[in-house]
């Protein structure tokens, strides 16, 4: 596929046409026409249906699925880019960088009880926006450590920062949630708590993956300063091949015919471009643990239904007509 081709692809969502992309208009048009049809029919069901109508409390439940984004976002970049830096930088295994992940597992397990914990003396702010700073901070900690001569030491405490975020956070949000959606409406809270973790681990794969890609180009570019453009269009060309190629089983094709000097040019290109793709998603996480904390308002949301009994009081809707009075 040449350059033309890939642009009139990217064009599709339009990204490289320019702001004015005629696509990209008729995307936002779309989704903003429908998200008013929407809120307009919820409005005239919610007038039909009156007291009875079953209903979401929109605000935790918002918030929630909004951390769920983030941390599936956040997380996504350590869990997908680390194992390939143990095994193309560190000379790990296959085996061996799978292993390495185990203080992100081991911390999973070991946050479960520690978020009932939280929730019960903090209440549910506290936790979630704790859980997303926490997940955010270990990417900083990774960005500002990683190194093709970096010690796997200096990666455990934050792989344990991530994965006790991760759980205690999705803990916490999951029960909000829940406790925020009517009890007639349990697949809509189950789909919601899914969905967002879901939708934000596929961003964060795609974003990374296209951030490291890029950067790592443009680093290595810039080590070719003061060569002729035939030779630069060459060493290019040659070391985007090996990224594209980075998780596929051609890699070692390519490296094998790579030189030591390229090979350490490329080591040093993918792995600050790694970092900074990690300084990114730290940030995003980070930024977004106050926000969450403010959002969430003082209102405890997990004491709206309890054991599946809908604790909001109903206004009466017309007086009780009076009966006889017992002789």
């Amino acid at each position: 596929m040449g350059i033309r081709d890939r642009r009139r692809h990217d064009g599709a969502l339009g990204f490289g046409n320019g702001l004015a992309d005629p696509l990209r208009l008729a995307f936002l048009g779309a989704g903003l026409t429908l998200g008013l049809a929407f809120r307009a029919w919820e409005r005239r069901r919610s007038r039909r249906a009156g007291t009875s109508s079953i209903h979401v409390d929109r605000r935790p439940v918002t918030v929630a699925v909004a951390v769920g984004v983030v941390i599936g976002f956040a997380q996504a970049a350590p869990m997908l880019e680390l194992p390939l830096f143990f095994q193309l930088i560190l000379r790990y295994g296959p085996l061996l960088a799978a292993l390495a992940t185990a203080p992100f597992v081991v911390a999973l397990i070991a946050a479960g009880p520690v978020a009932g914990v939280l929730l019960a003396r903090f209440g549910p702010r506290t936790p979630v926006a704790g859980g997303v700073g926490a997940v955010g901070l270990g990417n900083f900690v990774i960005a500002f450590v990683l190194s093709p001569s970096a010690s796997y030491a200096l990666l455990v405490i934050p792989f344990a920062l991530i994965g006790a975020g991760f759980v205690i956070a999705t803990t916490v949000r999951t029960a909000i949630i829940f406790a925020s959606v009517s009890r007639g409406l349990p697949a809509t809270a189950a789909a919601l708590n899914e969905a967002s973790v879901q939708v934000g681990t596929r961003v964060g794969i795609i974003v990374v993956t296209v951030l490291v890609g890029r950067l790592a180009l443009d680093g290595y570019a810039a080590t070719l300063v003061g060569l002729d453009p035939a030779h630069r269009d060459a060493a290019l060309g040659a070391f985007r091949d090996v990224m594209a190629a980075v998780g596929t089983p051609s890699l070692g094709q390519l490296t094998g015919a790579v030189g030591p000097d390229d090979v350490a040019a490329y080591a040093s290109s993918y792995t600050e471009a790694l970092r900074m793709s990690l300084a990114f998603t730290g940030l995003v996480a980070v930024a977004a643990a106050p926000l969450a904390w403010i959002a969430l308002g003082a209102r405890d949301p997990l004491k709206t239904v309890w054991e599946h009994q809908d604790e909001r009081p109903e206004p009466v809707s017309a007086a009780r007509p009076a009966g006889r009075a017992t002789p």
